[in-house]
C-alpha cells in the first residue's frame, strides 16, 4: 500500500509540474500578439511554429500522466516520461523545466510492481 501512496506522490507533483510548464509556455509564446514592427511580428509568428509541436508533445505528456494519476497504472507513468523525453529533444532549451517531470514520472513508473490476477495476465 505504501508503493501505491509514493506513486500516487510522484505522478502528482509530475503532473503538477508539467501543468505549470504548460501554461507558462502558452503564456510566454501565445500572449500578446500585438507588436508595432512587423519584422517583430513575422520572427514572432515563426518562433510559435516552431515551439507548437514542442507544446503539443508537453500538453499530451501531462495528459497521459494525469489520466496515469488518476488510474494508478505504471505503464501511463513510463508513456508520459517518454513523451517528456520526445518534447525534450524537440525543444532542447526546455530540459530543465521537463527534465524533473520525466524524471518523477520514471520513477513513479519504477516504484511500481506490477501485481498479476490471473495467470493470462503475465503472457
Amino acid at each position: 500500500m505504501k508503493q501505491k501512496h509514493s506513486f500516487r506522490l510522484l505522478a502528482g507533483l509530475a503532473t503538477v509540474l508539467g501543468i505549470i510548464y504548460i501554461f507558462r509556455s502558452f503564456s510566454y509564446y501565445y500572449g500578446d500578439i500585438a507588436f508595432s514592427y512587423a519584422s517583430t511580428s513575422m520572427g514572432v509568428q515563426l518562433a510559435r511554429y516552431f515551439i507548437l509541436p514542442h507544446l503539443l508533445c508537453t500538453l499530451l505528456a501531462v495528459s497521459v500522466n494525469v489520466f496515469g494519476f488518476m488510474q494508478s497504472r505504471n505503464r501511463f507513468a513510463f508513456a508520459a516520461s517518454l513523451i517528456y523525453i520526445v518534447a525534450i529533444i524537440l525543444f532542447p532549451r526546455a530540459t530543465p523545466h521537463l527534465l524533473p517531470s520525466s524524471i518523477l514520472s520514471l520513477i513513479s513508473c519504477l516504484r511500481t510492481s506490477p501485481t498479476y490476477t490471473n495467470a493470462e495476465d503475465l503472457h
